[in-house]
């Protein structure tokens, strides 16, 4: 399964259709990854959160992984609005396997 995360929102509704697809309720999978139900209602809703430990938890658990694809420099020079564009200042490159 493959699921376009282009927003906290984006990430909030894969997270829930992906914990209610294991059968999880929030406050079984907050018990399982020992943090709040609160924390998992908050991602759920796209709330910001910061990506720690716990938020990577989160997503081991519910077998997401993140992958970034990186536009070439020209494709980034083309977006209209500054603050769409991703940051590439502080970007570490990851070699292919």
């Amino acid at each position: 399964m493959q699921a376009e995360i282009r927003t906290q929102r984006d990430l909030g509704t894969l997270v829930r259709t992906l914990r209610e697809r294991h059968g999880f309720s929030q406050r079984e999978l907050a018990a399982a990854l020992g943090t709040s139900q609160r924390y998992i209602f908050e991602i759920e809703k796209g709330l910001p959160k910061r990506a720690d430990d716990n938020y990577h938890a989160l997503l081991r658990k519910l077998g997401i992984t993140l992958i970034a694809e990186v536009a070439e420099v020209a494709e980034v020079a083309e977006v209209a609005d500054p603050a769409e564009a991703p940051d590439v200042a502080d970007v570490t490159e990851v070699p292919d396997e």
